[in-house]
Parts: C-alpha cells; structure tokens; sequence
C-alpha cells in the first residue's frame, strides 16, 4: 500500500469549505421554498438544478417529477431532466427527455446546445453539428455554445470554421481560458504547433489554476521537432507543483487480503477504436475473471466493436464524463479498487486530478499519453519496455518504471484495413521496380 502523503493546502481547503457552504446554503433555501410553495413550478426546478449541483442526481429528478406532475409540458422541465440524467450517467434517456424538449420549443437554444454536446460525447459528430449550429443561430454569442461548435466543427475536419468561431467565443469572453485552449487544439489539429502553444499558454494565463491547457502545453511539446526529452519532463514535473496544492488524498479502507479477487479499475477515454483500446483489449481478455475484476471508468460515451469488446470483460462499466474529478474519485474510492490504472496521461479525456487525490492503494500508468513521465507521485508504477525506456532514463521518471521483456502492448489491427496482397509484381514483370515519393 502506498505511503505517499496527501497534498493538502489550508487556504484551498478554506475556499472549498465556503463553496460548501455557500451551496449547502441554496440547497436548504430552495427546499424551503418547495415546502412552502408546493404548487410552484419554478421552485421544484430551482430545487432539481440544486440537487444536481451536489451530485444528488436521484432527488434531483425526483423533484423535477413533482415539476412535471405540475406541468407536463414545460420545455425547462425536460431540459433539466435531460442535463441531470447525462450527468447520471444515462446519455440516451438524457436525450430523449432534451429532444421531447425541443419539440414543445424548438427555439429553446440550451436544449439544443445540450443535444448537440451529448452527441458530441457520444463521437456522432453530424448529429452533434445540426443542433449545436442551431443553438449558434438561435444565441449567436454565447460563450458556451460557440465551444460546443468549434469542438465540434474540429472533429468535423472543419478546421476554418472551428477557428472563426472559437476566435469569436475568446473576442467575447477573453478570460474565459477553455475558448483559447480549445483554439490551441484546433491549431495542433492543422499541425501549426507553435500557435497552438501559444493558444494554450494564453488559457494557462488567463486560468493559471485549471490543469487542462498546462497538460496541452506538455503533450504539444512531445510532438513539437524543436522540444527535448529533458523540456518534457521537467514541465511534467512541475505541473504537480503547479496544480496538487489543493489536492486531498482520498482515505482507503481496501482490506488487504491475499486471497480476494483483485478490483482492477482502468479509466481513459480510449475504450474504443483508439490507440488505447487497439493496444489493450486482446491483453485483457486473456485475463482470468476468477481472478481479476475489472472496472472501467470511461471519460466520455463513445461506443464501437472495441467498446463492446472490453465492456465483455468488464465487472463493471462507468461513463464518467460528466462528473467532477472529486466525485470520479470517490467513486473509484467506493467501488473499492486495488490498482487504478491511469490510460490517458496529458491527453485529451484524462483525469490527472482524479488519479491525484490517490484512489486506489496502487495506482500504475500504462498506455495512453505514455510520452514521459506523468510526473504525478501519486502514480507508482509505469509499464514499459527497454526500447521506450532503456536503462539510463529511471532517474526523468517519479514512477518506478516496469520494462516488460519484449513489448507492453498487444495490438488489435483496426478491421478492413490490411491491404489485399496480389502477386509480386518482379514475378510479373521479369524484373524490380522502385518508385520514389
């Protein structure tokens, strides 16, 4: 079991507790009003939406059933069913409630807007377009909305439009850091990796305290022609210092018995055709069940042949795309895990924060992001190999490293992609031919 001591800071603690507080207080205020205002509409909603924001999904939708049960057709009513339903974890009930929505008010923006980012989760990114530029038109300067196109339009390989209207949402709102840090992934997409620095370091100013753009900055360096080994790890080690001040380890009660199953928890947003899912699954379906149970943690909705391939392997599988990284960790912390295995790194979809407040009595990093060193403490182990990490390289990484004899992954070949191989064309001929490119 690790004996890593918790990051703590009081004053980050202080704040916390006054935002604790400060939510506690308008949770007991809008319960209030439903007792003394029992036929009010917006009461039950005001209640629904404060529920949520503590994570009580269940008595959050319960008091929205007593909204309806009021009014059965208010839009407001079934968009909030819908954001606190995917929140749930139920992206596909959360949907039906937001398009039962949009048809008693097409012209409701924030429906639309949620429709479209769902989808956008969930990787069905022409689904995600329709309704994200229609919440554009319908509110053409929302900050929020703007987001949701330009991720969108990215995705779509509509790399001009993602930039004009990403430049837009940071016109409007300039400290608003998410707006400059998605243009930065915009400009890596394009391969313009000197502007997207410079995109991330500007969200990294405007919002020194969010984790994202600083992890886009690390990742970027890894692909940057100009960037050294050392520069890459010295910034992963100091996005620690940067950002785990406010970090609380989460304390464990994991009985150490030799003879229990082993809950093996794996979180990512790869459990699908992806680099992470293409190297993982043929390797987890040869483990033994009666041995190993493994919990899956995915950071967002998408679902294909892969997907379903690890969710057969799977104890338990959780969409937590929606949750803060407090409540990622106390899941992780209840499910009562052995070994976390962290599959993103920097990348996009992580939860670095999450695997720092030390969920899990041993946690190991292993594909996914695996460009350096994490620079986490909170992390034990790395698996590799002596290629990736030959002999002389311990000492750049916090983790101990694991160098597997041969390789560490087991590679799944996407399916329709190999070529149809045809007769030698010498054999053919009579003779070689070569062609340069």
């Amino acid at each position: 079991m690790s004996n890593k001591k918790p990051y703590r800071s009081s004053s980050n603690a202080r704040q916390r507790n006054l935002e604790v507080k400060g939510t506690a207080q308008a949770l007991k205020k809008a319960k209030e009003r439903t007792v003394q205002q029992p036929a009010n509409l917006a009461a039950w909603k005001q209640l629904g939406a404060e529920l949520s924001e503590v994570g009580q999904f269940d008595e959050a939708l319960i008091a929205l059933e007593r909204a309806s049960a009021l009014v059965s057709d208010d839009a407001e009513t079934l968009a909030l069913k819908g954001r606190i339903t995917h929140q749930a974890g139920n992206p596909e009930q959360a949907l039906i409630f937001l398009h039962d929505a949009i048809k008693l008010n097409p012209n409701y923006a924030k429906a639309q807007h949620y429709i479209g980012y769902i989808y956008y989760t969930q990787a069905r990114f022409n689904e995600a377009l329709q309704h994200a530029e229609i919440a554009c038109e319908l509110v053409p300067d929302d900050v929020d909305m703007l987001n949701t196109l330009g991720n969108t339009l990215m995705q779509a390989f509509e790399y001009n439009r993602a930039k004009d209207a990403l430049e837009k949402a940071a016109r409007l709102a300039p400290k608003n850091y998410l707006s400059w840090n998605n243009l930065g992934n915009v400009y890596n997409a394009i391969g313009d990796l000197d502007k997207g620095l410079e995109s991330y370091w500007q969200a990294h100013r405007v919002n020194p305290q969010a984790p994202g753009p600083f992890s886009n900055i690390i990742t970027t360096y890894h692909y940057h022609p100009e960037k050294t080994g050392k520069e890459i790890t010295a910034l992963c080690k100091k996005w620690e210092s940067k950002f785990l001040s406010s970090v609380t380890a989460l304390p464990l009660s994991n009985l150490n018995d030799p003879q229990k199953r082993l809950r093996v928890g794996l979180i990512s947003d790869g459990f699908r055709g992806h680099p992470v899912g293409r190297m993982i699954t043929s390797a987890l379906e040869h483990v033994s069940k009666s041995q190993i149970a493994f919990y899956f943690y995915s950071t967002n909705n998408a679902s294909d042949g892969i997907t379903e391939r690890l969710k057969s392997v799977a104890e338990q599988w959780m969409s937590v795309q929606p949750l803060k990284d407090q409540q990622v960790a106390e899941q992780i912390v209840n499910d009562g895990i052995d070994i976390l295995i962290d599959l993103a790194g920097h990348n996009a979809g992580n939860r670095v924060l999450a695997v720092s407040m030390q969920p899990a009595p041993v946690q190991v990093k292993w594909v996914g992001g695996l460009i350096n060193t994490t620079g986490l403490s909170a992390i034990d182990y790395l698996i590799s190999d002596s290629i990736e990490t030959p002999e002389n390289v311990d000492e750049d990484y916090v983790e101990k490293l694991i160098r597997l004899p041969d390789d560490y992954i087991c590679y799944v070949p996407p399916n329709g992609y190999e070529p149809n191989v045809g007769v030698l064309p010498a054999i053919r001929n009579g003779y070689i031919t070569a062609r340069l490119f």
